[in-house]
């Protein structure tokens, strides 16, 4: 992830669309640390075959640390953002050129879209969405 800068890409993002008068009010930008949502995925106990969805995946960072660590039936991301999706197929890419995922990886996806458009989550046994995405409203 050295390559893939978020935060530049989320905030280059939101002004090209200020400037074109069609940004998504109240979707925000936020980061985990992979070291810190491998912990955080443990506590869930992910179970051989179950499916992740991260709601809001950004860059794709939860998504493949999922991936990389359980044998996991999918592992899929949505996010409204189209830099922020292409910087998770980039991510995804690099990291298969790179190491062995415990996923297949046709199982790992990102899409791009509105999570509230389709009930996602019910494809899904585990759901991460984190507060980040959203603002005090």
């Amino acid at each position: 992830y050295a390559s893939i800068r978020g935060y530049e890409i989320a905030d280059k993002e939101k002004r090209q669309q200020r400037a074109k008068g069609v940004y998504v009010e109240g979707v925000q930008y936020g980061e985990v640390k992979p070291h810190a949502f491998a912990e955080l995925l443990s506590w869930m106990t992910p179970r051989e075959g179950e499916h992740f969805l991260d709601i809001g995946s950004g860059t794709g960072k939860a998504v493949l640390t999922a991936a990389a660590l359980y044998p996991l039936g999918s592992a899929m991301g949505i996010e409204i953002q189209p830099a922020l999706h292409e910087a998770a197929l980039l991510a995804r890419a690099q990291l298969l050129e790179k190491a062995e995922l415990r996923v297949s990886p046709e199982a790992v996806r990102f899409e791009l879209g509105d999570a509230l458009a389709r009930p996602w989550h019910k494809q899904a046994d585990l759901v991460f969405c984190t507060p980040t995405c959203f603002t005090e409203d």
